[in-house]
């Protein structure tokens, strides 16, 4: 999982446990009734579809519930959040990308339930299924290639997210040379766009380009 998406989750998660309180279980048993105005889920149904612990579902459940009062999570929330853990950089562009990912075709806003899912397969999902969750972040336009405009925006959302303090700092120039770097290395074939299969087959065969993609060698 690509380091900003790594740190953002695992401070969220971190934030929500330390909301605990003797109500715990029964704020998380009103996932079943009146809090949500969609189609009651049953829990035993999200222990079964997703790799989380009970446990786990009410921590996360617990600060959706808090962060999320109309019971659905919007990109301007998400932002929000993500900001709070990033307050080096500039985080708007990076949340807006990621969350593009699993809010695309749900009006702008996701429920509890898709949110658990989501996470759970980007967690608990193997190798193939993530890389294609970063070849969808990178794929800006959703028309199933990558091009350099697309890559460049997310690299350049990426720097912002760090802000000032990348190792070295980084100019435009480095930027721009980073992202020729990764992407000839994946436009296999030299037609200008990066297909999914060749975004797999580069990917599988030479992980340091996964892990370009998703840390651009920078640090804290």
């Amino acid at each position: 999982m690509p380091f900003a998406i790594r740190r953002g989750f695992k401070a969220a998660l971190s934030r929500w446990t330390d909301r605990t309180s003797k109500n715990f279980d029964a704020d998380f048993d009103a996932i079943e009734t009146t809090y949500f105005h969609q189609k009651p889920v049953s829990i035993q149904t999200l222990l079964k579809s997703t790799q989380f612990s009970r446990r786990e579902l009410q921590i996360i459940y617990r600060g959706f519930k808090e962060d999320c009062p109309s019971g659905y999570l919007t990109e301007d929330i998400f932002k929000l959040i993500y900001g709070k853990f990033f307050p080096q950089g500039d985080a708007n562009m990076y949340a807006h990308f990621v969350f593009r990912t699993f809010a695309n075709s749900n009006q702008g806003k996701i429920t509890f339930e898709q949110l658990v899912r989501f996470l759970s397969s980007l967690i608990h999902g193997s190798s193939a299924s993530k890389l294609m969750w970063i070849f969808q972040l990178y794929d800006t336009e959703g028309d199933g290639v990558i091009d350099k405009t697309e890559m460049l925006k997310v690299v350049q959302s990426i720097y912002d997210l760090l802000g000032k303090h990348t190792d070295p700092p980084y100019e435009e120039a480095s930027v721009r040379e980073h992202m020729e770097s990764v992407f000839n290395k994946l436009d296999i074939n030299r037609d200008g766009v990066i297909s999914r299969e060749e975004f797999l087959e580069a990917c599988q065969s030479d992980p340091n380009i996964s892990d370009a993609l998703g840390c651009l060698h920078t640090t804290i």
